[in-house]
């Protein structure tokens, strides 16, 4: 028999995961002028387990969305080009998810693949939020600001937190199903 899951209950938890990654991000991390360590991407790899790859990127780019809103940057007009890199991780995450269920087990039961996936997945969302940088920098110099920061290579990353991600998935897999 196949559980159908109750979307009141999954739009609550993933509106709760949305609001958790806008507090670890603006709360939990430390930023230079050259980096971004952030725990942001905890909610966005759950949700991307949990749920699948939509609902990760949903709650990723919501999330990356409201922190662009709230933070020093407010709405610009390339705002576009950072909310989407996070969303690369929870596509990544959460397509080896399903891929896993569809072969009988579940990613978070396998940890070296999980980690490798997670990987891969934070690899992949700091080559975004590099590459993001220079369309960004480029538009800023054309309105005349921000020149100066247009040649600094930013990286940022965000701790994708594997191991306490599987940890959690595999103590509790009941609390965030709703089993």
């Amino acid at each position: 028999m196949k559980k159908t899951r109750n979307p009141v209950q999954t739009l609550c938890i993933l509106s709760l995961l949305t609001a958790v990654l806008v507090l670890l991000t603006m709360t939990v991390s430390i930023q230079t002028p050259y980096f971004k360590l952030s725990l942001g991407s905890l909610p966005v790899v759950l949700a991307a387990m949990l749920y699948g790859p939509l609902e990760g990127a949903l709650v990723a780019v919501l999330g990356e969305f409201l922190v662009q809103i709230l933070g020093p940057y407010g709405l610009t007009p390339t705002t576009v080009i950072w909310i989407w890199p996070p969303a690369i991780r929870a596509l990544v995450v959460g397509s080896a998810g399903v891929w896993m269920r569809r072969r009988g087990t579940r990613l978070e039961a396998r940890p070296p693949v999980c980690y490798a996936v997670c990987i891969v997945g934070a690899v992949l969302t700091t080559i975004g939020n590099t590459f993001g940088a220079r369309p960004s920098a480029t538009y800023a110099c054309t309105l005349g600001t921000v020149c100066h920061n247009a040649s600094t290579p930013y990286f940022e990353s965000n701790i994708g937190l594997s191991a306490p991600t599987v940890a959690m998935l595999n103590v509790a897999p009941g609390m965030l199903r709703g089993s």
